[in-house]
């Protein structure tokens, strides 16, 4: 492939595509993100209640960031060196897996086909994530409840409390795929003990609300699971 006069290689072309999927998939969160929140904000009312601790409201930003600085990160690297990995960079990546050369006899074309599956499942994450939003609707918020509180028990949420979370765990682990990098393992880590901390509070304010507390009680014991089916 050659562009301005460059010749990429496949490494490189699948590079490139890890970009444009890595870029697409920030942006379409950040934009259906604000629009959710619009939507709630006019829709479902104020946030009524948050919790007291500094870390319990600074745990979104936490986890939110946890997700996408390794792909900023990543995305800036690469296409300020030609779509290759910097050396430093280079030095974090994860070690060869030996079950990878099933994919292909080659080493190289079998970890790019396993990048490019991944970065198509990054792109197709984004019909789930509309499912999700489009499914939660006025009740979006990032921990507390809000003035018009209802509780949404269909679609994703028939399986876990908290798919949107679900969503974020399995995004992470398809960036580790893509980026073949330590990076986004740590990301992966953060976001889970975010995720542990963050539950409890946010459904304690839940069961605290007078209007749909008891609701909720019971969609728990409905819905056992909070982001793994079957595990957690």
């Amino acid at each position: 492939m050659f562009i301005a006069g460059t010749s990429w290689t496949s490494t490189q072309q699948v590079e490139a595509l890890i970009g444009i999927a890595t870029v697409a998939w920030l942006w379409d969160t950040v934009d259906k993100i604000r629009g959710a929140l619009r939507k709630a904000d006019s829709e479902g009312g104020r946030i009524i209640a948050m919790p007291s601790s500094w870390l319990a409201q600074a745990v979104a930003t936490i986890h939110w960031t946890a997700t996408a600085a390794p792909a900023v990160i990543h995305v800036f690297l690469l296409t300020t060196n030609g779509m290759t990995k910097p050396p430093g960079y280079a030095a974090m990546d994860l070690p060869e897996v030996e079950v990878l050369h099933k994919v292909d006899d080659n080493p190289i074309d079998a970890m790019n086909k396993v990048k490019t599956a991944a970065a198509i499942g990054i792109l197709l994450s984004f019909l789930v994530q509309q499912w999700i939003l489009n499914t939660l609707g006025k009740q979006f918020h990032f921990i507390g409840p809000r003035e018009k509180a209802q509780i949404v028990s269909d679609g994703p949420y028939g399986y876990v409390r908290h798919p949107l979370y679900s969503l974020l765990t399995a995004q992470a682990v398809l960036c580790i795929f893509a980026y073949w990098n330590w990076l986004p393992v740590y990301s992966l880590i953060i976001l889970l003990i975010s995720f542990w901390y963050k539950i409890p509070i946010e459904e304690q304010l839940i069961l605290d609300d007078a209007n749909v507390g008891k609701a909720y009680a019971e969609y728990k014991k409905k819905v056992p699971y909070r982001i793994i089916p079957g595990f957690w």
